[in-house]
């Protein structure tokens, strides 16, 4: 009798355990909405973007999130050593304007000030800074690069920024909010003011991400009136152009993109091969002069298309 009723109870929680095997509603759906049609027609592009086998979890390649921003940003910091939030630490306050950040080691960190830590130790590494006294950056965005090196580089006397007019107003708001006393150290320059900026001798001259955005004839009077006298070269554009398409993004000629900047040619930016022909290039087409030769070149760590490069005059 105690057998048999063991035997029955044992048969009723198997049934309980049945009944309680249940599919979520979210893979429910899923597979009804994605996986209901499975003929060819169904592999002959199932795992093309937006369609149901290119989905990573319940995610696709192209989504309105933050998800691969941040976890970009968050896989790099990761690798990141302790020189690297020692550093990050003395910049102060990186966070006016509400970047979106994550966290590492005790810092918040945010793309833009990973990129220029990114390329303070590209120069730390290519150059001797402690001899840098003068600076002159031209288009220096909101000031992230200026903010850097002269909280990183107290030995820099003299930082000077050539931009258009509205970008000062910007950038010179917020290099007074971060930068305190330092800001004493600045000096605004209007881009169109090429007898003021045309007579300035400076240690380093530094050009980040805005050459791809200037006619040709801008770049080339920056060049013969500024990088020929100036020591040190420090530039970081992309090698190339790229299709919109590529990025998923529908097909845009806007504005005049294609013919700015000396790399005009169209590439794909996650083809190392196709990098590594632009990069040659790139190399020969920004060199200041015949008296500048190329100390050192790296691709970014964050965007390989993007190419760290210094020249030094001989």
């Amino acid at each position: 009798m105690t057998k048999h009723t063991h035997t029955h109870t044992h048969t009723q929680q198997e049934v309980s355990q049945t009944k309680t095997h249940e599919v979520s509603e979210l893979w429910q759906t899923l597979c009804e909405e994605l996986y209901g049609n499975v003929d060819e027609k169904f592999f002959a592009d199932f795992r093309e973007p937006h369609n149901p086998a290119n989905r990573f979890s319940t995610w696709q390649p192209k989504e309105p999130t933050f998800r691969y921003y941040l976890t970009l940003v968050f896989n790099e910091v990761r690798k990141k050593n302790e020189d690297f939030f020692n550093n990050y630490r003395k910049l102060g306050d990186t966070l006016l304007g509400q970047p979106l950040c994550v966290s590492a080691n005790g810092v918040q960190v945010n793309l833009d000030y990973l990129t220029s830590i990114e390329e303070y130790d590209f120069l730390s590494k290519s150059l001797n800074l402690n001899t840098i006294e003068s600076v002159v950056e031209i288009g220096a965005g909101f000031g992230r690069t200026a903010h850097t090196l002269l909280k990183l580089c107290p030995n820099i006397k003299r930082y000077t920024i050539i931009d258009l007019s509205p970008m000062l107003k910007l950038s010179s708001k917020y290099l007074e909010k971060v930068l305190s006393d330092d800001a004493k150290k600045l000096n605004f320059i209007a881009a169109t003011e090429i007898g003021e900026w045309g007579k300035i001798k400076a240690d380093l001259a530094i050009n980040i991400d805005s050459f791809q955005e200037m006619p040709k004839q801008t770049i080339t009077n920056y060049i013969e009136n500024l990088f020929t006298n100036t020591s040190a070269v420090y530039i970081k554009n992309p090698v190339c152009k790229y299709s919109p398409e590529l990025l998923g993004i529908e097909a845009t000629r806007k504005h005049d993109v294609f013919s700015l900047g000396f790399m005009t040619q169209v590439a794909n930016i996650f083809d190392e091969v196709e990098l590594g022909e632009m990069r040659k290039i790139y190399s020969e087409r920004y060199c200041p002069s015949k008296n500048h030769k190329i100390v050192n070149a790296l691709p970014s760590d964050l965007f390989a298309y993007y190419q760290h490069i210094l020249y030094k005059k001989l």
